[in-house]
């Protein structure tokens, strides 16, 4: 009897050093005895520290619309494992992925392979087994989300037809650097001597280091402003796209926020650059608004209402923050379901968040890399808020339902495990719909 999916993550679990260890040479190596699948996939590599996932939504919503084999693998998960791995917009099925990792567990011997590395690897492997290399029964175009940084990271072992660069901001500092321009450098790690490669940086240091990077091993770099633009035409929230092979008009992206455009317009700029992949306008405008990436700015109607978001770091802050600002329909109270991991600038976090929200519930997530309650509690309280501390997200929700009126909102976000939990908790009982 094969084990099943979450018997052979345990198994990965446990057969693997914990912690992050960035570095290349083992996934070459594992890679190396499973044949280099990563050499027969054709990709669009993403790195930056927000944005990635939607951009890679955004790629895989308008290549589906255009009818194109399209396979994708993004980290991390909210719900289930099989999340990060796509083909044809759906999940892989367990015993697919189980297989494929199961593949890789017996082939590792000896070597010391963390559990992101293996279950890249994993993916790749799996990508082509189902057909999806360049020299497979139906090519695909396979988006690929680095998992931290970008130089080190197991993604970076591809050369893509396209290098894709999203916002970047201070997160992960304890390895990829304590300020802007280390964490661009690490982040710019992923381009590639002559492959074209795009950024949605605006300018300022972070786009001068990965200008400087491109330059110097030989890149095309295309950047906002320069290479493509974009506007937002009127009150309906159509936009135009220009680049140098013209203009294009296109419907509101299906992901809320005035921050989903810069995300959008990168998609579009990336696929007007693969000639090999030709997308007409019409699939650009029905891929934009049939995207869907949960967690992100997603609201649960009720009453009162939820808004979740994925806003993990001080620039998901500064993003969220803006989203809530520029609503027309903000609701006159807003409890906030909270929780963080502590290797994020708590303070900070708080601080961009505390203006749009009343009562705070706090939490714990992802066991002890999340900072502890009465962190949490104190951070809320120095900020002025009443403060209600849980052991569980039922209980968080039960607190905030409490306190809240009918009128008002529950907003939850601060970590990606908080959102996973809240995901899982509500299963989708109510209609979601884009807001804000």
């Amino acid at each position: 009897m094969k084990p099943s999916l979450a018997r052979i993550l345990d198994q990965l679990a446990l057969a693997t050093p914990p912690g992050v260890h960035l570095g290349l040479d083992r996934v070459y190596a594992l890679l190396h005895r499973l044949g280099n699948p990563q050499q027969q996939l054709q990709t669009i590599h993403v790195a930056g520290t927000n944005g990635k996932g939607s951009v890679i939504a955004f790629l895989e919503s308008i290549l589906l619309a255009q009818g194109f084999a399209v396979a994708a693998y993004t980290s991390p998960h909210l719900v289930r494992f099989n999340e990060r791995i796509r083909i044809q917009g759906r999940e892989v099925a367990d015993a697919s992925i189980a297989e494929a990792l199961l593949r890789v567990h017996e082939t590792s011997e000896g070597i010391p392979a963390t559990w992101f590395e293996k279950i890249t690897v994993a993916a790749f492997w799996l990508f082509v087994q189902h057909g999806l290399g360049a020299t497979g029964a139906r090519p695909a175009l396979v988006l690929l989300e680095t998992g931290m940084g970008g130089r080190l990271d197991a993604t970076n072992v591809v050369v893509p037809l396209l290098s894709l660069i999203t916002a970047i901001g201070l997160d992960h500092m304890e390895y990829l650097g304590t300020d802007m321009e280390s964490i661009a450098w690490e982040k710019g790690g992923i381009l590639k001597s002559q492959v074209p490669a795009i950024t949605s940086c605006p300018s300022g240091v972070v786009q001068d280091v990965l200008v400087r990077q491109a330059r110097n091993i030989g890149a095309p770099l295309l950047l906002p402003g320069r290479d493509y633009r974009f506007h937002i035409t009127g009150k309906d929230g159509c936009w135009e796209f220009e680049d140098t092979q013209g203009g294009l008009s296109l419907p509101p992206p299906g992901l809320a926020g005035a921050h989903q455009y810069e995300n959008a317009a990168l998609a579009v700029a990336a696929l007007r650059q693969l000639a090999p992949w030709p997308v007409s306008p019409s699939a650009m405008a029905a891929g934009l608004t049939q995207v869907y990436w949960p967690g992100r700015l997603e609201y649960v109607a009720g009453a009162p209402s939820a808004l979740i978001d994925g806003a993990h770091n001080p620039l998901g802050m500064t993003v969220l923050a803006r989203a809530l600002a520029e609503d027309d329909h903000s609701p006159p109270l807003r409890t906030l379901i909270f929780s963080a991991l502590d290797d994020k600038d708590l303070h900070s976090m708080v601080q961009h968040l505390a203006p749009w929200v009343g009562h705070v519930v706090v939490l714990p997530v992802g066991g002890q890399r999340g900072y502890e309650l009465p962190v949490l509690e104190a951070c809320w309280q120095n900020q002025g808020k009443t403060v209600f501390k849980v052991v569980n997200f039922q209980d968080a929700w039960k607190q905030a339902m409490a306190v809240t009126p009918p009128h008002g909102q529950l907003l939850i976000t601060g970590s990606l495990y908080l959102v996973g939990e809240a995901r899982s908790f509500l299963d989708r009982p109510r209609p979601i719909e884009a807001h804000v």
